[in-house]
This record gives structure tokens, C-alpha cells and sequence, in this order.
């Protein structure tokens, strides 16, 4: 026998979409979908709000910390950063999901993350 495959790109800018164009190609006739990827479109923006986050973060755990011990954060001594490969995590609300058995393709939520490691001198 022979199989025929044909590979197509499809950009949907609304995610709430998504399972619509799905039902369409299924009822076209199309068997199989592969690699679908959920990106965002001002990636970049986002990628810098969860830097902000995480700079924020570090601060106030450090500085939290350092109370404890009856020190405040000094100088900055080291900082590491390994820009993570941004890879949107799909989250879904697990209540939401008891609440309706969900038909959907899709997950409600794209999660961006970043990380920074701080290291402080004390006073």
C-alpha cells in the first residue's frame, strides 16, 4: 500500500480557537495532527515581566533570610543567570476540569519562567 502525507502550518492568534480549526481538520479528514506549538506573540515582553518577577523574588527571600538571622542584604556578590529555553508550560485548572469534562485540545493557561540565583554580602 502507499501512505500520503502532507506537512502545513497553521498560526491561530487566538488560543480559544484552537479546538474549532482542530474539529475542522478532523472533519475533513485529516487522521493525524503532530507538533503543535504554543507560543505567545510578544514573547519577549513576557519573558522580561518574569526576569522582573524573579529579580523581585530573589530580593525579598534573601532579604527575608537575612532578617532572621538579624543581618541586612549588603552588596551584591554574585549573580547567575542561565536564560532558560523558553518553552510556554501548559498548566490547566484542576477545578475547572471537574466542573466540566472538558472536550478540549487545549490547556487554559501558558506559563513563562525565568530564574536568577543572587548571592548577597551581609551587614
Amino acid at each position: 500500500g502507499y501512505r500520503a502525507s502532507r506537512s502545513i502550518n497553521v498560526t491561530v492568534t487566538d488560543l480559544a480557537d484552537l479546538n474549532q480549526y482542530l474539529d475542522m481538520a478532523l472533519k475533513a479528514g485529516i487522521n493525524q495532527v503532530d507538533n503543535i506549538q504554543l507560543k505567545v506573540s510578544n514573547q519577549a515582553e513576557y519573558q522580561q515581566k518574569a526576569r522582573m518577577a524573579a529579580i523581585k523574588d530573589a530580593r525579598e527571600k534573601a532579604a527575608s533570610l537575612a532578617s532572621g538571622f538579624d543581618k541586612r542584604l549588603g552588596g551584591i556578590w554574585q549573580i547567575n543567570y542561565n536564560q532558560m529555553h523558553v518553552q510556554p508550560v501548559l498548566m490547566r485548572s484542576m477545578a475547572m476540569d471537574r466542573k466540566q469534562g472538558s472536550n478540549s485540545y487545549q490547556d487554559s493557561t501558558l506559563v513563562i519562567r525565568d530564574q536568577v540565583d543572587v548571592v548577597y554580602k551581609l551587614k
